[in-house]
């Protein structure tokens, strides 16, 4: 589904809650043991995989600004996946790993070029990054930072 592949979401929707309905009888276990532990643990790690790869991509062969808009898309599509194929149990876990591979790992690199969009008037690409680090528990604190300092630079000059 990632690569553009057509996927039967409802035929793996429906593969996937029997996983879930499976684990309901199982005693002293929560309800989606069974699911995490057949297919999520495993799917988390593919994703992670799947994403590392791509960021570094897409990273090498594009703009920053191109690499957040096309991780903007991919969130998005991460979204929908939970909605439409996935157990809604593992969109917490999914995001985490999403925010970590595509954002937190990536904080250095995503913060390099904001003191030019500044200068440069690139309202959104500001807005593109504002969002992207929002999605971070701390993510806006080095932007924060870097936004404090331009202030007390551009006022000392003045």
């Amino acid at each position: 589904d990632r690569d553009g592949e057509i996927v039967n979401h409802g035929l793996l929707k429906g593969i996937l809650n029997s996983l879930v309905q499976l684990g309901l009888g199982l005693v002293e276990k929560k309800e989606t043991q069974f699911y995490e532990e057949q297919f999520e643990s495993a799917f988390i790690e593919e994703t992670e995989r799947y994403y590392s790869a791509e960021v570094a991509h897409i990273l090498q062969e594009n703009s920053l600004p191109r690499y957040m808009i096309r991780m903007e898309k991919r969130l998005e599509e991460e979204q929908r996946r939970v909605t439409t194929c996935l157990h809604k149990t593992t969109e917490e876990l999914l995001m985490k790993t999403l925010v970590r591979v595509m954002i937190e790992d990536k904080q250095e690199t995503l913060l390099s070029e904001c003191t030019q969009w500044f200068d440069n008037d690139m309202v959104d690409e500001q807005k593109r990054l504002y969002c992207l680090l929002s999605r971070s528990e701390n993510g806006l604190e080095p932007l924060r930072k870097i936004v404090e300092d331009r202030i007390d630079t551009d006022g000392k000059r003045e």
